[in-house]
């Protein structure tokens, strides 16, 4: 990263969920929070160098993996099949997320609502609660955060 680096301060934080350089209503990512998380559930390392001024190097190491063979034949099955007819609502800040999530989930013959912010999400909820069979939210969103819109989700649907 060429940008503008991280004092001692701000690195400090930089893991911490919720911890952010971005201005509000700019999104906010995967989050380092969770890119460490990652790293040390696979038993990584995560390593980081920074310089104010200077920008941020990243060093990710994960320990090496036997690779199984595996049968590639045409005959193999899958264990699971992703299809469906329920109606999911998806709320992130990041439109090419929901895209994906989107675009995925109806291809498998889900309906699907997509919301770019908590309070249209909640707002869409209310006025029909029975609609959504699943809610699939990020976390961490300018506004009404995903954890705060599951908690307001609840009252009004405890099910």
């Amino acid at each position: 990263d060429t940008g503008m680096g991280m004092d001692e301060a701000t690195l400090g934080k930089a893991f911490e969920p919720y911890f952010s350089t971005k201005k509000a209503g700019q999104g906010t990512g995967l989050g380092l929070a969770l890119v460490h998380s990652i790293v040390e559930e696979h038993n990584g390392i995560l390593e980081v160098l920074s310089q104010p001024e200077k920008g941020t190097h990243f060093s990710i190491y994960f320990p090496i993996a036997k690779q199984e063979k595996r049968n590639t034949s045409a005959d193999t099955q899958r264990d699971f099949e992703v299809k469906g007819d329920e109606n999911i609502m998806i709320v992130d800040d990041e439109e090419s997320i929901r895209q994906v999530y989107g675009e995925f989930l109806q291809s498998n013959g889900y309906s699907v609502d997509l919301y770019n912010n908590g309070e249209d999400a909640l707002n869409s909820f209310k006025k029909d609660p029975s609609k959504f069979d699943l809610i699939i939210t990020d976390l961490t969103m300018p506004g009404l955060t995903g954890d705060k819109l599951a908690s307001e989700i609840l009252k009004v649907a405890p099910n």
